[in-house]
């Protein structure tokens, strides 16, 4: 039987960017889930939201594939059928802001050009952000704010 020959780009890109001296970030995932069943969201996957992101009424923001699929068959037993997004999520480094879809791969693709690129702000509104520690407290389960934000 013949094994997977395709190349190892993507082990071959990390060690290029670590090469350069830049740490490689990690591609993270979330998922807007609308169920049509549902009235109330069960308070089990409101406990379960990413923290930090609002969602309207009838939906709710997972970070877990799982808890997403659990959703969706809870919703199906309850005969209604859930519409699911997926984005990509980021957090800036220096306040803490989630950064959601095409924001986060830009934040992602700026983060891969340089060392220092990490500790460009997010926006216009990045400094004022870390000072007030705007994001730390809407979101006080997140704790990997980087070194240069402390």
């Amino acid at each position: 039987m013949n094994r997977n020959r395709k190349p190892r780009w993507r082990a071959a890109r990390r060690q290029e960017l670590r090469a350069q001296g830049i740490r490689p970030s990690r591609h993270r995932w979330i998922w807007l889930v609308k169920p049509s069943a549902l009235r109330d969201i069960p308070d089990f996957f409101v406990q379960r939201a990413v923290p930090g992101l609002a969602s309207l009424p009838g939906e709710v923001w997972l970070a877990s594939r799982k808890t997403v699929l659990l959703l969706i068959t809870v919703d199906r037993i309850a005969g209604g059928r859930s519409q699911e997004q997926r984005f990509a999520l980021r957090r800036c480094e220096m306040c803490g802001r989630p950064l959601i879809g095409g924001e986060a791969e830009r934040r992602i693709a700026l983060v891969q050009t340089g060392p220092e690129a990490r500790t460009l702000p997010c926006g216009t509104t990045c400094e004022r952000d870390r000072e007030l520690r705007t994001w730390k407290r809407l979101a006080p389960n997140y704790r990997t704010l980087s070194a240069a934000a402390a």
